[in-house]
């Protein structure tokens, strides 16, 4: 098998279907199949959707495991030589999965490339793509008054100016839309799944860097974002303690500390 597409749904549904509907519109691939995780507890609801798609393969589980215990659930299923990691709420304009695969399969030294997310409200790209999360980094991007005092340090973090619609080598990308090589994400260990939602883009670009291998964004290769679908349907409290927890893991875990 040459390419696995891995996709979570946790309570969206209909994105979902829309999502894997533009796949079968736009990719020209054969060998793949598309490895479905529902992490909704109501059970099959997708059994009579996806039929007939004869590449799907669809696994459910009766309670969340989040993004990266749903994802690296999805993973140990897959079969492809490259696994692309495509969330729930993205939607293909074109044959950007073609044009993702075409680059690591071409690029040994590259361990994992991130596409171009275009933000469904206003179709402006979504500026994915940064240098290395430290925690000076982190405070300052997390505060506006910080940002204009350290000006050049938060540019310098978020390669201010560059035109996400050409492609280079970036230090961190997002997990949305990524391609990666099985074996490289096998050798990782996939996510971390003690950090359930976020950091978890961070933590695997350090992984992949530290093991020598080069992390690139794709600026063709877009696609439609229906940003925090998934989140939408939780509490701003929950959502504000899990960024807090996970944010302090991945420091702990960049620092050695478990």
């Amino acid at each position: 098998m040459k390419l696995s597409i891995c996709i979570v749904n946790y309570k969206t549904k209909d994105v979902t279907l829309r999502s894997i509907a533009s796949i079968y519109k736009y990719f020209k691939g054969e060998d793949f199949e598309i490895i479905l995780l529902d992490n909704t507890p109501d059970q099959n609801i997708f059994k009579e959707d996806i039929k007939q798609y004869k590449e799907i393969k669809l696994y459910h589980n009766f309670r969340n495991t989040y993004f990266s215990g749903g994802f690296n659930q999805a993973i140990s299923y897959a079969t492809g030589e490259y696994v692309l990691v495509m969330s729930s709420d993205i939607i293909l304009l074109d044959d950007s999965v073609s044009l993702m695969l075409e680059l690591i399969t071409t690029r040994p030294d590259i361990g994992a490339a991130e596409g171009t997310l275009l933000n469904s409200r206003n179709n402006e790209v979504t500026p994915t793509g940064s240098r290395e999360l430290t925690r000076f980094r982190d405070l300052v991007r997390s505060h506006n008054i910080l940002k204009a005092i350290f000006k050049k340090t938060y540019r310098d973090y978020s390669y201010a100016g560059w035109d996400r619609m050409d492609s280079r080598e970036v230090e961190v990308i997002t997990n949305a839309f990524t391609i990666f090589r099985r074996d490289v994400l096998i050798s990782i260990q996939g996510f971390e799944e003690a950090m359930k939602l976020y950091f978890t883009e961070e933590r695997m670009s350090d992984m992949l860097r530290a093991k020598g291998l080069k992390i690139w964004h794709h600026g063709i290769a877009r696609v439609e974002h229906y940003e925090s679908a998934s989140t939408g349907s939780c509490s701003s409290k929950w959502i504000k303690a899990l960024y807090k927890s996970d944010k302090k893991l991945y420091f702990a875990l960049k620092n050695g500390i478990r």
